[in-house]
């Protein structure tokens, strides 16, 4: 009971976050929609371009968001192309240019959705830290035992969350909240995988390695 008990807060707090992630593009068309009850036409036009570009970038977050939060088939080989044109799209306004070459990577052939999902996650942490925008790079290299994973964020004043370092690096048993589920949910990812995750960073870049 507890074990389940465990699993329930987990994913109530990890539906809490989705939630709060899509927020802001629900309360733009809910806004926009009020608009359109004005009288004036130029109002309503503007009303409209606000719903129409809500409505696709929410469309856009939930689909990125779903292979991040979302059931896919574990063992299946993932669509690496599919993939790079989700996160390219999800931060495409945004103040963070996303860097892959996935082309060039040598070491694709292989690589399960479940990998990407921990590859999505640590796109989805490295790029947080980029406040003030930045560039978060994306490489899958020969690692010494198998495939890894290199994500590097890279902006100015980045300050790494100690307790969000420990529960990656040291498997801190601190409590689940809000503000690290993210950060669980990644390292409950990498330990499925058996992965081992590292990272390094100074003030201004952070790298999360993945070696799986």
């Amino acid at each position: 009971m507890l074990i389940m008990s465990k699993m329930l807060d987990f994913s109530e707090l990890l539906i809490t976050k989705f939630c709060h992630d899509i927020s802001g593009q629900i309360s733009a068309i809910d806004n926009g929609l009020e608009f359109l009850k004005d009288g004036h036409e130029e109002i309503k036009n503007k009303a409209m371009e606000l719903v129409s570009s809500s409505s696709a970038e929410l469309v856009t977050r939930m689909n990125f968001y779903r292979y991040a939060y979302g059931s896919l088939k574990r063992n299946g080989e993932a669509d690496i192309e599919q993939l790079s044109k989700l996160i390219q799209k999800h931060y495409m306004n945004s103040k963070i240019k996303i860097n892959w070459q996935y082309n060039t990577d040598i070491c694709l052939r292989g690589i399960t959705n479940r990998a990407c999902k921990l590859l999505i996650n640590l796109v989805i942490i490295a790029s947080t830290y980029l406040i003030h925008g930045g560039e978060t790079e994306i490489k899958i290299e020969k690692g010494s035992i198998g495939k890894l994973l290199r994500i590097t964020g890279r902006g100015r004043d980045i300050k790494v969350n100690s307790e969000h370092k420990s529960i990656l690096t040291e498997h801190n048993e601190s409590e689940p909240t809000i503000f690290n589920i993210q950060v669980f949910l990644t390292r409950k990812l990498a330990d499925e995988l058996n992965a081992q995750l590292q990272m390094d960073y100074s003030n201004n870049h952070i790298t999360f390695y993945a070696e799986l």
